[in-house]
Parts: structure tokens; C-alpha cells; sequence
């Protein structure tokens, strides 16, 4: 695959999720609700119930299944096993859950890494997307256009106390839980731009953090709570930001001539990873948290997207079309020691960590 091809891959697949966002609605069928539990097989030759040290196993989607691995490569197992598509990957804090999107019935739905304990969150003839697990894992923030257009609502994990946060006709997604789960950011644009919010967990005390004469989007928490990072501008130049989460000292970390997107902390917050064009091409950069030294660690023809930190901070995980499909790559945060994970002729996408904790 070529440069071009490789670029048009990239843009499709963001023109799809943003018609995914747009294209669906319908009014509530219930309000929430739980199916069932559904068991499925255990995971072969993994060991699935615990154990394994933070950061040694790796989510990801194929193809639109949801898949699990080691952190070298092995054991790589299909852990939705379904025929409908899975998407939008969200883990409870302590990484034993995935939350996702599935098309196998509509809506959320829940599972233990491993692929059992299935239970479905939410019930709808609309559109619900970008699930998100609060702090203490016990509530699911997501977006729906169950009344109409875009709102956020909440809901316990096993379905019940579905509630709706945001009530505005120009659309409302959720991205982040503050770490001490307090607060949530998302995206509005009843300001007219589209601008990046904060409120209460039930809705109350909606503060704008954002002012910009451009749209402001992907917010997302340090880890310690005091800043939001996110990326703000428009198509061609986009670039990242951050704002104190009291909406005081907003700074632009960087400005480059192509797009600069995502701001992935580290888990220490001491450094941000994201992706970038203003090569001519994306490519993984790392910076500072206040966008000094800003380095590209990935220097190839290839595009090279989604970037995210182990758990340790130590290594990246990417994906990277440099050997001509769309794969899975994991690299010390240096830019050394790159590994190709995957090898399957379907797209491998979306890779993310599972914080595991040692079970006691």
C-alpha cells in the first residue's frame, strides 16, 4: 500500500465514525436494561483469570472483532467472537472489563477481557457510542441520540439508573471521566464552535472550558487531574492544547503546518504522545507535557497512527502500514526496539492496554 492509498485508509475510516455519530437515530425503546449473562469459552493457552503483571496484554480490534494478546505478540485470541462488528473499546479502571459498542443487538455492552460474563448495558433503537467507565468502575458515561440528537447520559454498569446528563439541540459527546470521578469533559457546540465542557457527574455545574475560533475536540484528563489536553483548529491544521481544568492558562503546545492529533499522557503525565502529518505523512511523536522537545519517534514513508503508553510508561503501541497493511507495532518510548505485533491480512486497529492489577 502507498503513501496515498495508505492516506485515503485513514481518512475514510474517520469519515466513517463521524457518519456513524450522525447517521443514526430513534426514539427510546428502554430505558437501559440488562440482558441475560452469556458465557463464552474460555481463552486457550492465556492465562485469563488474573495474575498477569499491569500492561502485559494488549486489546485491539480486527476486522470488527475484538481481540486480545500478549505484549509480544502471542496468544492473540478473538475474545468477541461474534459476526456483527464491535467497536469503540472502553476498560473499567482495573482492566478486568471492556465496555463496547457491538451490533449484534444495538447499543452497549460489557465482558470480562477474557470474553465472558457478556451483558448488555443499554437497549435502544438509536445510535449510543463512546462508552466510558468512571474511576471506580461502577457507572458507564456514554453518548446517545435515543431523543433525538446527540446527549450524554449515564448508567450503573448492570443497566440500571440510566440517567440523562445533557439536554441541547446541537449535540453533546463524552470523552473522559476526571480521575477522581467527579467531573466529565465533553465536546458542545452550543456556543456555536465546537468547544471542550465540563460538569458534575449528574449533569449539574456545566462550565466551558474553551474559547477558541476554531473546534476544540478529544478532551481528555491528566493524570492527575489538573489539566484537560486537547485538539483544537481546523481541518489541515489542527494542533494540541492543554487548559487547567478551572479553565485558566489554556496553551498551545504545538503549531506545525499539517495535523497534530490525540494527546495520549503518560502515566505519569510528564510526557504526551500523538500523531502527526506535519512530515507529509503521520507520523508517533513524542513531547514534554508543556510541548518542549517534541520528537518524532517512528521517521518512515508509512503511516504510523494511535499512538498509547503501557501501563509502566515504558512502551507504545501503535499501528503502521510500513509493511504494507495495517498492523499492530509495539516500540520503547525512544522510538527503539520496534516490534510488529500482528500479521493478518484484515485491518488491525484501536490498540489499547488493559491496566491489569495483580491479583492479590
Amino acid at each position: 500500500m502507498n503513501k496515498q492509498s495508505g492516506l485515503l485508509v485513514v481518512v475514510l475510516t474517520a469519515i466513517v465514525t463521524l457518519l456513524l455519530f450522525f447517521a443514526f437515530s430513534g426514539s427510546d425503546d428502554a430505558q437501559g436494561g440488562r440482558e441475560a449473562k452469556t458465557k463464552t469459552a474460555s481463552v486457550p493457552g492465556r492465562d485469563v483469570d488474573g495474575g498477569e503483571e499491569a500492561g502485559t496484554e494488549i486489546v485491539w480490534v480486527r476486522d470488527g472483532e475484538i481481540y486480545v494478546m500478549n505484549a509480544d505478540g502471542t496468544g492473540q485470541t478473538n475474545v468477541s467472537n461474534s459476526r456483527s462488528r464491535e467497536s469503540q473499546i472502553a476498560f473499567s479502571p482495573d482492566g478486568s472489563k471492556i465496555a463496547f459498542l457491538s451490533e449484534r443487538g444495538g447499543g452497549i455492552y460489557i465482558m470480562d477481557v477474557d470474553g465472558t460474563e457478556l451483558e448488555r448495558v443499554t437497549i435502544s433503537r438509536a445510535f449510543d457510542y463512546l462508552p466510558i467507565f468512571s474511576p471506580d468502575g461502577s457507572k458507564i458515561a456514554f453518548g446517545s441520540r435515543r431523543d433525538g440528537n446527540p446527549e450524554i447520559y449515564i448508567v450503573n454498569t448492570d443497566g440500571t439508573g440510566l440517567a440523562r446528563l445533557t439536554d441541547i439541540v446541537d449535540g453533546d459527546y463524552p470523552y473522559d471521566f476526571s480521575p477522581d470521578g467527579s467531573k466529565i469533559t465533553f465536546t458542545s457546540k452550543r456556543g456555536g464552535n465546537r468547544e471542550i465542557y465540563i460538569m458534575n457527574t449528574d449533569g449539574t455545574g456545566v462550565e466551558q472550558m474553551t474559547d477558541i475560533d476554531a473546534h476544540a475536540v478529544y478532551p481528555t484528563f491528566s493524570p492527575d487531574g489538573s489539566k484537560i489536553g486537547f485538539v483544537a483548529g481546523d481541518w489541515g491544521s489542527y494542533d494540541l492544547y492543554t487548559v487547567n481544568t478551572d479553565g485558566t492558562e489554556l496553551t498551545r503546545l504545538t503549531n506545525s503546518p499539517g495535523n497534530d492529533v490525540r494527546t495520549e499522557f503518560s502515566p505519569d503525565g510528564s510526557k504526551i504522545a500523538f500523531h502527526s502529518m506535519r512530515d507529509g505523512n503521520h507520523e508517533i511523536y513524542i513531547m514534554n507535557a508543556d510541548g518542549s522537545q517534541q520528537t518524532n519517534l517512528t521517521n518512515n514513508l508509512a503511516g504510523d497512527t494511535g499512538p498509547v503508553f503501557s501501563p509502566d510508561g515504558s512502551k507504545i503501541a501503535f499501528v503502521s502500514e510500513r509493511d504494507g497493511n495495517y498492523e499492530i507495532y509495539i516500540m520503547n518510548t525512544d522510538g527503539t526496539g520496534v516490534m510488529r505485533l500482528t500479521n493478518d491480512a484484515a485491518f488491525d486497529g484501536s490498540p489499547s492496554f488493559p491496566l491489569r492489577q495483580k491479583k492479590k
